[in-house]
């Protein structure tokens, strides 16, 4: 089993990855009762971009890279399985990445105890997989899907955390000719990227997946409430919003609220296709989230891939977006009356593109156009090269296609993204 990540810190540790390498961790029974298995997997990848205006990371908590790079694409994840009974095991995952913050806790993808009464059903404990994605259980293992990386509009863009520390349920049963999964979790999650800290309370997903020889058909639901905290920007402009007088900015309490320094709550759904038939693999998912958040504005995106077997080598070609809403909270300042000085107003003015700045920054809005080839050298060992060309039309200073320099947003840009890398599971 290969489960998602939160992605821990890879920091120019090539001597790490060739001793890992080295060792070959190999899954095996330590003990014959009770059984532990160990298993890891390695993503060795080197990838180049071609725009010195923006920069490139796989999710909005891993570092921004630009130029040429082994730290954009690499991985390695170790995990352990420990059957303490028949009903009951533990699981956990590492994960070692090129993360924002080297930390044990956010090393620490899940760690959860599993007591499962019948082969239908488990309850899980812990830090658990909140599975919103097609992909949850093998994000960030290369060696599982054709492309260079899962796709980012997808997998990088959800507020809602991947993994959530609560409570989960998961009940599995035969249907139409298939196998369908139901699963269930509750709990908390704290991240953090460069700025701030992000809590999301009450968190629940819900989720429903059935397969058979050849399709897979995926559907997940996600809500919760968002608290940024750690954030001076954000902490000053609400307070500041939250002191004008009605009178002279009757939408500056609506704004201070969408700052994200209180509650937020924020939803997202996906759904997600899979055909798999020799020789051809089709694969899709499209997602929508809703949040009154000018933190992250509300957005659709998706893509669609295909790819074509021959022998052990499969090309593939994927297109691929996001796209954002417009702005629904009006932050142009009204009209002031006459009594109000001029300095006041361009102190409201101020204000005004502060908070329009703070909007754009997470702005994300391209299209991806990608062709690659993976080859699969043995059962556990495949190389990729992937092209990627971005066709940026906004781009904030977060997110995985973001602006270098300090510049807030940038519109209107091009991105080349070449890839060529390593997998392997052990």
């Amino acid at each position: 089993m290969y489960t998602n990540s939160r992605f821990p810190c890879l920091r120019n540790n090539l001597t790490f990855i060739s001793l890992v390498l080295n060792f070959g961790f190999s899954s095996y029974d330590v003990v014959a009762q009770p059984r532990l298995k160990l298993n890891a997997f390695a993503t060795i990848a080197l990838t180049h971009e071609d725009n010195s205006d923006l920069e490139f990371s796989r999710s909005f908590y891993t570092n921004k890279r630009d130029g040429t790079s082994i730290l954009t694409d690499s991985v390695i994840g170790f995990q352990a399985n420990w059957l303490i009974q028949d009903k009951l095991d533990v699981f956990a995952q590492v994960n070692i990445e090129d993360s924002l913050f080297n930390e044990l806790d956010t090393h620490l993808q899940t760690a959860f105890i599993r007591y499962s009464p019948s082969r239908n059903w488990s309850l899980l404990a812990g830090r658990i997989n909140s599975n919103i994605y097609m992909l949850s259980d093998s994000r960030v293992v290369g060696h599982t899907y054709l492309w260079a990386r899962a796709p980012t509009e997808i997998y990088s863009q959800s507020e809602l955390v991947e993994a959530i520390d609560g409570l989960g349920v998961k009940y599995r049963t035969k249907l139409f000719e298939g196998f369908t999964s139901f699963h269930a979790a509750f709990g908390h999650a704290e991240e953090r990227n460069e700025a701030s800290k992000i809590k999301i309370d009450d968190s629940l997903s819900i989720s429903a997946e059935w397969t058979n020889f050849n399709f897979t058909l995926f559907t997940a639901y996600t809500k919760g409430n968002i608290v940024v905290t750690g954030s001076d920007v954000l902490d000053n402009s609400a307070l500041a919003f939250a002191n004008i007088p009605q009178v002279l900015w009757p939408n500056a309490q609506l704004i201070s609220s969408r700052l994200g320094t209180s509650k937020v709550s924020s939803a997202y759904l996906t759904a997600g296709l899979k055909y798999d038939r020799y020789p051809f693999i089709i694969q899709s998912e499209l997602s929508r989230t809703n949040i009154n958040w000018l933190v992250s504005n509300a957005y659709y995106a998706g893509y669609l891939s295909l790819g074509y077997r021959y022998k052990q080598i499969t090309p593939f070609i994927v297109g691929a977006f996001i796209n954002p809403e417009q702005i629904k909270t009006n932050l142009d300042v009204p009209e002031q009356p006459d009594f109000v000085s001029s300095q006041v107003i361009a102190q409201l003015n101020q204000l005004s593109d502060t908070a329009r700045s703070i909007a754009l920054s997470a702005k994300n809005d391209h299209t991806r156009f990608s062709v690659g080839l993976r080859w699969d050298l043995y059962s556990n060992t495949a190389i990729k090269f992937q092209y990627d060309h971005f066709i940026v039309n906004n781009a904030g200073s977060i997110g995985p296609v973001s602006t270098s320099n300090g510049q807030v947003y940038i519109e209107d840009k091009n991105l080349n993204l070449l890839h060529i890398g390593l997998n392997l599971v052990f």
